[in-house]
């Protein structure tokens, strides 16, 4: 038993050995994002020019004039990385970091930073007019979805509870029947789908929104609404019984 125990630990030792070696080489993303941010905030053509050294001049003058169009008169800003991510593109790996930029102009912005793989040579950026709500702006539907939810959830239990007292056959599947249903969210964005999805489960709608993308989720508690219609067909009544009454 000692001489499994030992195996194990010797293994995990090695695993976070490999791992610490993975993650010893660092991009210092941010920090470089940061300052080709600042040499097209201040106009510094040249030192923009040198994150780009590879990209012919035409190219980067177009790419250099539509960042400098999009982030305005901005002075100041603050930078929040939201993700990190890898994409593959004409055979090469890239390292995607995004970031949520708040200007003092109160415009927000994306910014989507490429770096080539296992370098820091930046491959290209994006800055994009922030696309998802804020968090005040999300509030009211995530209070409109909680009040849902809690409307569902009252109906679920108010439908189980009447399966329950009620003589029907095959009283347990339609507790389950009344749990099915199904759920839509709408993503809205940079990015725009609709998926849906099979509930089994009390229901539950959300609100989800980042720099990017809104998600909106609503379930409906379909096997309940089934139930709340067929239930009065669904009833065993009791037999009728007749009395004979006899004059004594």
């Amino acid at each position: 038993m000692k001489k499994y125990c030992f195996l194990i630990l010797t293994v995990l030792c090695l695993l976070a050995l490999l791992s610490g070696c993975s993650d010893s080489y660092h991009i210092d993303a941010k920090g470089i994002t940061e300052d080709f941010l600042n040499a097209v905030i201040e106009d510094d053509y040249q030192s923009a020019r040198e994150f780009f050294s590879d990209t012919d001049k035409a190219s980067f003058d177009e790419f250099y004039g539509k960042i400098s169009q999009s982030l305005g008169e901005t002075e100041n800003y603050t930078l929040k990385q939201n993700q990190m991510s890898y994409v593959w593109e004409n055979g090469k790996e890239y390292n995607i970091y995004v970031f949520e930029m708040t200007t003092d102009t109160d415009s927000g912005y994306v910014v989507k930073t490429y770096f080539n793989a296992g370098g820091e040579e930046i491959y290209t950026i994006e800055v994009l007019p922030k696309a998802g709500l804020s968090s005040r702006e999300i509030l009211p539907f995530r209070y409109g979805a909680w009040f849902i939810t809690l409307l569902e959830i009252g109906f679920c239990v108010w439908m189980i509870i009447d399966c329950a007292r009620r003589n029907i056959r095959k009283k347990w599947l339609w507790i389950l029947i009344i749990l099915c249903g199904f759920s839509v969210a709408v993503t809205f964005g940079y990015s725009f789908g609709i998926n849906f999805g099979v509930v089994f489960a009390l229901p539950f709608c959300s609100a989800h929104a980042d720099s990017m993308t809104t998600t909106l989720k609503l379930s409906v508690p379909l096997g309940a609404i089934i139930y709340f219609i067929l239930r009065g067909k669904l009833t065993i009544k009791p037999p009728y019984i007749e009395v004979e009454y006899k004059d004594l």
